[in-house]
């Protein structure tokens, strides 16, 4: 069914009315992105907090993925910021994104090498060692407004992992803010917006060097978005309310953060880890956690593009943590009540599971929790923004994340590795065997990436979406086989 829409929408435009799915268009796309068919929404990215007229652009997405209730308490939500391998011609935009967005201490994973091959996958942007002298960032001045900061490698930190991890620790020192000054609160950020007072802030050229508007190498096509756009993104991260002040008589503001940057080596560009690296690939999401501020603060992720591995680290990561919490117990139950009830409340459902947004209003971020449950699972909650579920929870996932970000998850064998993952560790969980699923001969997600380990470099050339046969047997039956 979900191939045969595939094909359908396969050559339809899916224009949004209220331009949700706006690219971002521009000469400086050539200087700052890696790859000319990847970029954030226009509408959904992260903006630099420059002066009016200066470029705020970054290639970097906010993520949220809202995690189910448990027993009528919302859960924190998932948070990350998704970036490309920087350039050596974006480092001042990510420094300076660090700054303005992660709280101390922030944490990035890196799951790319600087070079794979003879092709550069990211620019090396941080100190390698104690020795390596500070890495100066916005020395000409490039935002106008005299930022200006230096990054030092303050050491490696080993870890369970071995070589798997290079773990450092990064010190960000903030020697001037510039003409703005910042006070600092708790709050939830915009970090961006639709309206136009935002967009003509920070105009955009008018010149497109962006791809057409088909994707030229999604591997999975996804259903087209269930949820409403919204005007801000519910992250909590440090509020900046910044008040003008001529950059000349602005007293310089000395600041220092901590930053843990995980670099992980066990990782094939268009691939995904080795079944035999799985634990140091679960360390790696255990340590992370570990070393961030909390939850409220963003981790940032990347590869070199920004959507392969690293879509596939956020989405495992985030359902990871929903087997972990009970949420796959009666999972088939669980979506049918809550669909059911925001049906009967909400407004009808178009076929396929859409809302019909003339009579449904979608709110933004958490819910008020209550209602009714199945098991140990609260369905009463909206803290997904009230969208309409589907059968398959991976699916959900990656169709969220691509919402946010496109092309997440980008490959076949990444979205396969997903499953593979998922149902290795269900079956841990639940005393399952879960071998037996192989035996339908679709191989395992690691052998089907490493045939397109040839293609390192080059779009994937598939355009297929995975769709799992589902078992008829009864209760206890494996939900990935």
């Amino acid at each position: 069914m979900r191939i045969q829409q595939g094909l359908e929408n396969e050559n339809s435009s899916n224009f949004s009315p209220d331009f949700r799915w706006a690219r971002v268009k521009g000469p400086h796309l050539r200087k700052l992105d890696r790859y000319m068919n990847i970029q954030p929404w226009h509408n959904h990215r992260i903006k630099l907090q420059v002066p009016e007229g200066k470029l705020d652009y970054v290639n970097a997405s906010p993520i949220v993925l809202h995690p189910f209730p448990i027993n009528g308490q919302q859960r924190e939500p998932d948070r990350y910021i998704a970036m490309q391998g920087p350039k050596q011609t974006s480092i001042d935009h990510v420094w300076r994104m660090v700054v303005e967005q992660v709280e101390s201490p922030g944490v990035v994973v890196m799951l790319t090498e600087t070079h794979e091959g003879p092709m550069e996958k990211c620019f090396p942007y941080f100190p390698r060692s104690k020795e390596d002298p500070p890495l100066e960032i916005n020395e000409k001045d490039e935002f106008g407004d005299g930022f200006r900061a230096t990054v030092r490698c303050d050491g490696l930190e080993e870890t369970e992992a071995g070589d798997a991890i290079e773990l450092r620790k990064l010190i960000i020192t903030v020697h001037s803010r510039g003409g703005q000054i910042r006070k600092k609160s708790r709050s939830p950020a915009r970090l961006f917006t639709n309206g136009s007072k935002d967009r003509d802030r920070t105009p955009e050229p008018s010149s497109a060097v962006t791809e057409p508007e088909r994707d030229a190498d999604m591997d999975i096509k996804m259903k087209s978005p269930v949820a409403a756009p919204t005007n801000k993104l519910d992250v909590t991260t440090e509020e900046e309310s910044m008040t003008p002040s001529p950059t000349d008589e602005a007293p310089a503001v000395v600041e220092e953060k901590v930053l843990w940057h995980f670099l992980y080596k066990k990782w094939p560009d268009f691939g995904v880890p080795a079944l035999e690296d799985l634990d140091s690939f679960f360390t790696l999401m255990r340590l992370s956690r570990e070393k961030n501020a909390g939850p409220h603060n963003p981790r940032i992720v990347h590869c070199s593009a920004g959507v392969g591995r690293s879509g596939t680290f956020i989405a495992l990561e985030h359902l990871m943590r929903e087997l972990d919490a009970g949420v796959l117990e009666n999972y088939d139950e669980m979506v049918a009540a809550t669909n059911s009830r925001r049906g009967s409340v909400n407004g009808e459902v178009r076929e396929g599971g859409e809302w019909d947004r003339e009579d449904v209003e979608v709110a933004s971020g958490g819910g008020d929790g209550g209602g009714g449950s199945v098991g140990s699972v609260d369905t009463g909650g909206d803290s997904d923004g009230g969208r309409m579920l589907g059968e398959d929870l991976i699916f959900d996932t990656v169709n969220q994340l691509r919402e946010q970000r496109k092309m997440m998850v980008q490959a076949e064998g990444q979205y396969l590795f997903i499953y593979e993952v998922l149902r290795k560790l269900w079956g841990e969980k639940y005393g399952f065997d879960t071998s037996s699923a192989d035996a339908s001969g679709r191989g395992s997600a690691v052998e089907e990436a490493q045939e397109d380990d040839h293609r390192e470099g080059e779009p994937a050339k598939k355009r297929v979406e995975v769709e799992f046969e589902k078992s008829d047997g009864g209760d206890g039956r494996d939900p990935f086989a």
